[in-house]
C-alpha cells in the first residue's frame, strides 16, 4: 500500500513538471471479479477501482511496454448484530462475592464462579489478583464441591506471588460453572477500603478471555449481620414473637475459610430409641425420613470428641468414621458415596444425649444432603518436607436431624435393645437417593 501511494505521488509530481507522459500503449484488463471485463489504457492511469464485496478472486492482465504498480486495500467492518443477539454474550463470564469471615482475625473469603459460553473452551488459565497489602497462600484455595463433582480439576503448576495467585483448571463446560473460594488475609495495619485500587480476576484460553473487577469496598461483613439477628432473638424474648422473615442463624467458619450456618434453636432428636421399646415402629419412621427427597442416612462409628468455642457458643466436634463393608450397607439416600471419615458438629444447647457420644459406638445420622461442607487439611510425611492437601467433609447437626444408635453390634448384651434392632435392620436395606 505504501509503495502504491508513493508511486502515484511521484507520478502526479512528474506530470505537473513535464506534462502528460508519452504513451507506451499499455493496456490493463480486469477479469474474473464478478463483473464484466474492463480495459484501461495508460491515459487512465493512475486509477482506483472499487470491487464488489462478493468478489473472491480476480486477475489483472497487462499488455504493452511499461511497468504497472498495483496496490490493494481491503476494508472490513464488524457485522452488525441486534442488541439482544445471543452472540453478544461474553465468551467467559466471571462473577464474584466477597465477605469477611466472622470469628477470625482479618480474613476475607472471596467466592468466584467462571462460566464459559463455548464448548470448545475446556481449559482456562486464571489470574486472581490481590488488593494492596492483602496476602494468601494456596492452602487457602479450594474448588467447591459441585465443581469437583462435575469433573473440573487443577492441572499444571500453581503459583502464588505478592500480587495474586495463578492456576489452570480443566474440564470446563458451559453447563456447569467452575467455582472456587479463596481466603485472603487483610493487612495488619488499618486501611480505608475506598482508597484501595480495584483488582481484576482474568481467565483466558488463547485469544478468548474474560475479566471481572473487584473493589475492597464491596466486602460484606457477616459478623454485623449475625449480631443483628441475635439482637432480634433477645428482643423477641422480651417483647413477644419473632418478626416474620427473621432467620436466626449462627455461623461456623473453619481454619481455611469454609463456612456454614446453624439455627440458633436446638431441637435435633437424639437417641430416642433408648426411650422407646417399639423398635419396629421406630425403624419405619426413620426409613421414611431417609427416603424423603434430599435426605440421607449414614452409619458411622464415633472415634473422638472435643469441645470448641465459636464466639459465645460451644460446639462438640465429633470425629465419625464410616468405614467400609462388603456385605453391609452403611450409607443410605443422598449421602456422599465415597466418604470414609467426616466431622460432626453439634451445638451444646442440644440435649445431653446429642453431645455426649460414646467412643467406638455405632450411630445412625439422618440429615439433609445440603448440610455437608468441606475444608482442606494439610498433612506432612515423615521427612516433614512434603505437604499434601486433603479434603475433609463436615456436617452440622440441624433442627429436624436425627442421631440414633450408640450401640456395639458385637456386644450380645445389647442385642435385645431397640437401638440394636434398628441398626441391624438398616444394615440389610438399600435406600436410593430421591
Amino acid at each position: 500500500m505504501d509503495t502504491f501511494y508513493a508511486w502515484r505521488a511521484l507520478y502526479r509530481y512528474n506530470e505537473r513538471l513535464s506534462g502528460p507522459l508519452e504513451s507506451n500503449n499499455i493496456r490493463i484488463q480486469l477479469l474474473n471479479a464478478g463483473i464484466a471485463m474492463r480495459e484501461y489504457s495508460n491515459i487512465d492511469l493512475p486509477l482506483s477501482l472499487q470491487l464488489p464485496a462478493r468478489s473472491r478472486n480476480f486477475s489483472l492482465h497487462t499488455i504493452g511496454e511499461g511497468r504497472i504498480v498495483l496496490g490493494v486495500r481491503v476494508l472490513a467492518s464488524p457485522r452488525k448484530r441486534p442488541k439482544r443477539a445471543e452472540d453478544n454474550i461474553l465468551p467467559i463470564a466471571i462473577t464474584t462475592l466477597q465477605s469477611r469471615i466472622s470469628q477470625t482475625d482479618n480474613y476475607v473469603m472471596q467466592l468466584v464462579c467462571i462460566r464459559t459460553k463455548s464448548k470448545r473452551v475446556e481449559t482456562l488459565e486464571v489470574e486472581h489478583n490481590l488488593y494492596t497489602g492483602f496476602s494468601t497462600d494456596f492452602s487457602k484455595f479450594q474448588l467447591l464441591a459441585n465443581t469437583t463433582q462435575a469433573g473440573i480439576s487443577l492441572i499444571g503448576l500453581q503459583r502464588v506471588t505478592v500480587g495474586g495467585i495463578y492456576f489452570t483448571v480443566t474440564g470446563i463446560s458451559p453447563e456447569i460453572p467452575a467455582c472456587y473460594q479463596l481466603v485472603v488475609k487483610e493487612p495488619v495495619v488499618s486501611y480505608t477500603a475506598e482508597y484501595l485500587a480495584p483488582v481484576t480476576i482474568d481467565a483466558h484460553y488463547n485469544q478468548i478471555s474474560g475479566q471481572a473487577v473487584m473493589y475492597a469496598s464491596e466486602i460484606k461483613t457477616i459478623l454485623q449481620v449475625r449480631h443483628k439477628r441475635r439482637h432480634l432473638r433477645k428482643r423477641s424474648k422480651r417483647g413477644g414473637d419473632i418478626p416474620v422473615g427473621a432467620d436466626l442463624v449462627d455461623t461456623i467458619c473453619l481454619e481455611h475459610g469454609s463456612c456454614t450456618c446453624s439455627e440458633l434453636s436446638c431441637s435435633a432428636k437424639c437417641l430416642t430409641c433408648k426411650r422407646k421399646n417399639d423398635g419396629g415402629k421406630l425403624t419405619k419412621e426413620l426409613v421414611t425420613q431417609i427416603k424423603a427427597p434430599g435426605r440421607f442416612g449414614v452409619l458411622a462409628t464415633h472415634m473422638s470428641s472435643t469441645s470448641i468455642l465459636f464466639g459465645n457458643e460451644n460446639y462438640t466436634r465429633a470425629v465419625m468414621n464410616v468405614g467400609f463393608s462388603i456385605d453391609r450397607n452403611l450409607i443410605f439416600g443422598c449421602a456422599p458415596k465415597k466418604m470414609g471419615q467426616f466431622i460432626l458438629w453439634i451445638r451444646a444447647c442440644n440435649k445431653h444425649s446429642c453431645t455426649k457420644l460414646i467412643q467406638n459406638k455405632l450411630y445412625l445420622l439422618i440429615g439433609s444432603e445440603k448440610g455437608f461442607f468441606e475444608d482442606s487439611v494439610s498433612t506432612t510425611d515423615e521427612s516433614q518436607t512434603n505437604s499434601t492437601q486433603l479434603i475433609l467433609k463436615h456436617y452440622l447437626l440441624h433442627d429436624g436431624d436425627r442421631l440414633e444408635g450408640g450401640v456395639d453390634l458385637e456386644d450380645d448384651n445389647e442385642s435385645h435393645s431397640s437401638c440394636h434392632q434398628i441398626i441391624k435392620e438398616l444394615l440389610i436395606l438399600r435406600i436410593p437417593c430421591k
